[in-house]
């Protein structure tokens, strides 16, 4: 298989894998934004009733901050799209594993899932495509929610960026369920999930991705929790 050829194979994996992903998104981003817009509605009935001087200051607070977080979940999708459609180029890993915070912020909360971040700041850019990378990292973590929700328990999810030489690492680590050994053997099959309905193409897709971007992705686990590994870098 040559360059071309690869080069559309990953095309095609994350054009599969964004389909799933930006359900998932857009879902939580319109529950956001649903829930700021609902406290506003209620704030603006409140002071078309309200006498009091000092309450109806504190109803305009309220009204700011709703449209602050409406502002802000607004911006998060729009990043999230222009990342998706940004040409191959520089990439701040960094900045790619920080936009996902936002867009996961959601899930977390109804998951009761702390997730902690560590950056290390001598990261230097690669070259690669925002909006792959931004799937590969999403696609990782949402994978540590759905293990969180099969349990029907919260957890930790810790998120490490490690400078090495001329290449960069992300580490993905939860607290949740682990996977047995032949699970392990499988998960980058084309074709295997261990979600009901899954179409098993997330991983395999990850692992294109990467391959694209001069790395790999590995999986490890225990009895309990799974760590993900992506190295990228010429």
């Amino acid at each position: 298989m040559d360059a071309e050829d690869k080069e559309a194979l990953v095309r095609l994996a994350a054009e599969s894998m964004q389909l799933e992903l930006t359900g998932k998104v857009v879902g939580n981003m319109a529950h956001m934004v649903n829930n700021a817009l609902t406290r506003v509605l209620g704030y603006v009935q409140l002071m078309a009733v309200e006498q009091s001087e000092v309450q109806r200051a504190h109803y305009m607070e309220q009204l700011s901050l709703g449209e602050r977080e409406t502002s802000a979940a607004a911006r998060e999708l729009l990043d999230f799209a222009r990342r998706l459609r940004a040409p191959r180029g520089a990439v701040d890993i960094n900045d790619i594993v920080a936009s996902v915070r936002g867009l996961l912020e959601r899930s977390c909360q109804q998951q009761d899932v702390l997730l902690i971040e560590d950056y290390d700041q001598a990261i230097t850019a690669i070259e690669g495509r925002p909006g792959q990378l931004q799937l590969l990292v999403l696609h990782l973590i949402f994978n540590c929610l759905e293990a969180f929700a099969r349990i029907g328990s919260g957890g930790v999810i810790q998120v490490r960026t490690v400078a090495l030489a001329g290449k960069v690492r992300i580490e993905i680590e939860d607290d949740g369920p682990g996977l047995d050994a032949v699970t392990l053997s499988r998960v980058f099959a084309l074709g295997y999930s261990t979600k009901e309905g899954g179409a098993g193409v997330g991983l395999p897709a990850c692992r294109a991705i990467a391959e694209a971007h001069g790395g790999y992705v590995l999986l490890s686990s225990g009895q309990e929790g799974v760590c993900a590994v992506v190295e990228l870098g010429s």
